[in-house]
């Protein structure tokens, strides 16, 4: 799969199950508005808003996945582990 084909798939398929993932989880009204937006169309299309929101939730999960796994009271960690799994290929791709 080409890069293009790769960054569309996961932008048009994983940003709405990750930023679901990060609203479950997260008290922080920054990281919530940042998944919020990863949902809207008008984000999606413009690829330097979208790289902003994408380094920003990429940071957010840098600094808290541990945590997260290590927590007793976070349920579904599997699918934060995903998530920042997918975020970090996004960012990478958009790097490219």
């Amino acid at each position: 799969m080409n890069r293009e084909t790769r960054m569309n798939e996961i932008v048009n398929i994983e940003l709405d199950g990750i930023s679901r993932t990060i609203i479950e989880y997260s008290t922080d009204q920054f990281i919530t508005s940042y998944a919020e937006k990863l949902c809207k169309v008008e984000f999606r299309n413009n690829p330097v808003f979208l790289k902003s929101l994408v380094d920003r939730i990429r940071n957010w999960y840098d600094s808290n996945i541990d945590d997260i796994k290590m927590s007793q009271y976070v349920q579904h960690k599997e699918l934060h582990q995903k998530s920042y799994e997918i975020i970090l290929e996004l960012s990478k791709l958009m790097e490219e």
